[in-house]
């Protein structure tokens, strides 16, 4: 890729010159040409996911927000894009955005236990405790492992 991108700048092979960039270890060359992607496919839904992905990966949270945004406005039906997202949310400490966005996963998706044991996560922060307990124990109903004992501990 590297290479054919050196003889035809042209070329409009920069996703997949960002995968194997990002796969190789290298997300600041992956953003850059995840970038370059987005200056030709500015309605691209995955590639604004990937570049929240690479940047919230990099510790650039803010950004990463605005790459999920993106993605949400061009294509709001992949509950993927909600999850990371709120993921993001949840690291900023912005709880009840992260809330909004697990609850939307949780209605495109009622079996994503880990979006139940996450949004749990975010309501024992706000110290939430009922909704928190009920969260972690529909998490484990649907199969996703309490690793961290809150309900052995907590939800007594």
């Amino acid at each position: 890729y590297e290479k054919a991108n050196e003889l035809d700048p042209s070329n409009l092979i920069y996703y997949d010159l960002a995968f194997a960039r990002y796969a190789a270890g290298n997300k600041n060359g992956a953003m850059d040409a995840i970038l370059r992607h987005m200056d030709y496919f500015t309605r691209d839904e995955m590639g604004f996911y990937f570049g929240g992905i690479v940047a919230s990966e990099t510790g650039r949270l803010n950004e990463a927000v605005q790459y999920f945004n993106q993605a949400i406005a061009i294509n709001n039906t992949i509950h993927q894009f909600y999850m990371k997202r709120a993921d993001v949310l949840f690291q900023q400490q912005k709880l009840n955005e992260a809330i909004a966005d697990y609850s939307v996963v949780i209605g495109m998706d009622p079996s994503n236990g880990e979006a139940y044991y996450i949004r749990g996560n975010a309501k024992g922060t706000l110290l939430d405790r009922t909704g928190a307990c009920a969260d972690w124990q529909k998490a484990v109903e649907l199969g996703f492992e309490d690793s961290n004992g809150y309900i052995r501990d907590l939800c007594k």
